[in-house]
């Protein structure tokens, strides 16, 4: 409720969603049979309801002509979602694949080699904004043993965005209000 007051207040032009992912992950399927499937039930009804409501807000976002951003691990089930599948029906949404190591995301935990190894994170992205899209839409083309590989415990550090990433999306969101003629005071020039 608090957010969305806060929307309803600042009428942000981007507005960012990135819901808990835990349980559409592929990776706590691996788990399934040693879990509590009433737990496994709880948890996967509260991570739907989460990404309805993050849903509807990209919704409340399309109405009044602004931008919104949505990202999730690929292929995360939360992208079979009905939910999301309204979202991508809805004129000018686009779905993108992205790589993070693209953007410079490196593995904080590393092997005992001592290289540093990047993070590939294919993320899926879904938003309103062409130029976004365009800004994020990279795959990698980095040797395999330059990345950590998926299952090195580093779950935590995948929440986290790359620089390069967030800058990325800032000059995405840049390029588009200027074409759609509109302002936003606090991009600056150095993007």
């Amino acid at each position: 409720e608090k957010a969305e007051q806060l929307l309803d207040q600042h009428k942000p032009m981007l507005l960012i969603g990135t819901p808990m992912c835990t349980a559409f992950s592929n990776i706590q399927n691996l788990n399934k049979a040693k879990r509590d499937p009433a737990v496994i039930e709880a948890e996967i009804a509260k991570a739907r309801e989460h990404l309805q409501w993050c849903c509807q807000l990209y919704q409340k976002q399309i109405d009044p002509g602004a931008y919104f951003l949505h990202e999730h691990p690929y292929p995360a089930s939360s992208w079979n979602e009905s939910t999301v599948d309204e979202v991508l029906s809805l004129p000018g949404v686009i779905l993108i694949l992205s790589h993070m190591c693209k953007f410079g995301k490196v593995a904080s935990k590393q092997l005992s080699d001592g290289i540093i190894r990047l993070s590939k994170k294919p993320e899926g992205i879904m938003t309103n904004s062409p130029e976004i899209a365009f800004e994020v839409d990279v795959r990698c083309d980095h040797a395999p043993e330059a990345h950590l590989p998926s299952l090195h415990g580093r779950s935590d550090e995948s929440r986290i965005w790359a620089s390069g990433f967030c800058r990325a999306v800032l000059r995405g969101l840049r390029r588009q209000l200027k074409l759609d003629n509109k302002t936003c005071d606090d991009l600056t020039d150095q993007l």
